[in-house]
Formats: C-alpha cells, structure tokens, sequence
C-alpha cells in the first residue's frame, strides 16, 4: 500500500511538506505543490481519514442532534439542514446526523455539534464546541451559544396584524410547553394582547402524545361549543389540516368566519389548502448558514456573538381576511 512516505520520495521533498501539502496547513509553492500532487496521481495514493483525524485532532466533522425519535426530519429541519451542509461543503467539512437520544458525540470524533430544538429544562453537558437553534434554557443561556427567530417579537407583530380583524374570538394553538420557543410565543401572544378587551382570548399547548392535526381538531371543537372562535394561530401546517377539517364538516367557511394561519410551513404545504394557507417564514436557510458558520468559528476559536437572531416575514395568503 502506497503510503506518505512514497509520495514524498516520488516528489522529491519531506514527509511533513507533503502532509502540509494535503492538509494545507502551512504556505507551499505552487511549484511544490503541483509535484506532491502529481506525485500523489501517480502512486495512485489515498490518504487515511482516522489517522489523519489522530495527527491533526481534528476530525472536520460537525454533528447535528434531530429531536425526533425515529431520526426523521420535517420539512423545516430539512431546509436548516439543506443550508448547514452547503455551508459545511464550502469550509471542508463533513455532516453527521444523530438522533437526539443518542450520545454519540462521547465517542464519535466530531470536532462541534448542533442542537436543535433546545427545551425549557436542558442542562446538557457538552465538551465538544456547541451551538443551539433556538433559544436555550434560563439554565445555560449566560454561556451558551445560540441561532434562532426572534419568537416574541415576531408572535407580537402576527398578533397585533390578525387583531385589526378579530370580532369575537382569537385561538393559539402553541408548541409543546417544554419547548422554550413555546415560552417566547406566548409572551408575544400575551403583550399584543394586553390592552385588547371584549374578545375571547385562548392559548393551548400542544400534547406530543397526539397527533398534531387530531390535537388541533379536538381544541377547536371544544372551543367553539362554548364560544366563538374567528381567528385561530396554530404552531405548524399539520395543525392546520385539523383546523381545515373541522372547518369543513362544520360549514365554517375559511376565512370570512374563520382566519387561519400557521407558524411554520413544516410540510411545505401551503398551496395544497383550499383557500391556500397563510404562514410565517422562518427564513430557515439563514438560520443554517448563521448557525453552521458559526460553529465553524467556534470550533476555529474564532469569537462569535452569543446569540444571532433571524428575521421572519408573514406570508399573507387567502386564509386570513
């Protein structure tokens, strides 16, 4: 087998030029460079990953925690992820994608890991370089770094926007309560809230032990026997398909009785409503490029801001009046 040895004596120069040469650690002549190279074509020489990784103690590996327990992605994770690989492509690194149950970052030579999705009660301890999308908990929050929407402001500006037509009723059907993003919505909910008088006024979380469409279903009929509900916000377009049937086998027509809009476009299925579904953008491909750049210049020992917040846009479409 070919080895860094045999390349080196191929192309005339030491072991650690040619090393340098592959590793582009240290400056080279184009001259050298181009006869290490050839050299390497020549030999037909492959470098070895894992001992590259022990030489250098670095992997150029970047591992991701998807909060799911069957490792699947929604289509929101998807577009972060899409974004975090171009930007790791671009900077010579590769993307390990882990199970949130999983510690394989204990074991697994990553050089800095994503989190996803951070809850109210985190205490993780994390040796490796991290960074979390989303905001993390009161309990890590002074030393952690983080990526994220800016969730109260923007739930205070969609609240306030929807309120102009609200008549009797306003629902927000919000994500899990464990989740701290949960958190940052219902205080933007709440503060556009806090001189509105005369309206009923609800905010639920979600129960992860239900089917989010069936969930959202079973909310609203409970709400509409005892009051009446004209404007509903749910936290994704799955709860929206609930929201959509409901509506349906009870003659509620979507939007002049009812107004309709998700948070997040988690199916990429906004157009496949009827009448089309109004949401929020996330902006999920620059929530990637921040939080893979980012940890990039964590792991490089670069500083970084401790937080970066990602602005959203309301996509106004004909579920709201």
């Amino acid at each position: 087998m070919t080895t860094i040895n045999d390349v080196a004596k191929l192309a005339g120069v030491s072991k650690s030029t040619v090393s340098h040469v592959f590793n582009n650690t240290k400056f080279t002549s184009d001259e050298i460079k181009e006869r290490v190279l050839a050299a390497a074509k020549e030999l037909n020489y492959k470098s070895n990953y894992y001992a590259k990784t022990l030489a250098t103690n670095q992997s150029r590996v970047i591992g991701i925690q998807i909060d799911s327990p069957t490792g699947s992605m929604d289509t929101f994770q998807k577009k972060v992820i899409n974004s975090i690989l171009r930007v790791c492509s671009e900077k010579g690194y590769y993307l390990l994608l882990m199970p949130i149950a999983s510690e394989m970052n204990d074991y697994f030579p990553i050089d800095g890991l994503i989190l996803m999705n951070p809850k109210i009660n985190d205490t993780k301890s994390i040796r490796a370089p991290h960074i979390w999308l989303g905001r993390p908990s009161k309990n890590m929050i002074e030393t952690a770094y983080y990526v994220d929407n800016d969730n109260r402001n923007m739930m205070q500006k969609l609240t306030s926007m929807l309120l102009d037509k609200v008549k009797s009723g306003i629902s927000f059907i919000n994500t899990a309560a464990d989740m701290t993003a949960a958190n940052d919505r219902q205080m933007g909910f709440q503060a556009a809230l806090q001189d509105v008088a005369n309206i009923t006024v609800n905010h639920v979380n979600y129960d992860r032990t239900i089917n989010r469409a069936a969930f959202a279903y079973d909310v609203l009929k409970t709400q509409m026997q005892t009051q009446t509900i004209d404007t509903i916000i749910v936290d994704d377009d799955v709860m929206a398909q609930g929201v959509y049937k409901y509506a349906l086998e009870n003659q509620i027509n979507i939007p002049s009785d009812l107004a309709v809009i998700a948070i997040s476009e988690s199916l990429e299925s906004s157009e496949y409503f009827t009448p089309s579904l109004s949401c929020v953008d996330l902006n999920e491909a620059t929530l990637g490029e921040a939080i893979a750049t980012n940890l990039i210049k964590l792991i490089q020992d670069q500083a970084i801001a401790n937080k970066e917040l990602i602005t959203t846009n309301i996509k106004i479409k004909d579920s709201l009046r």
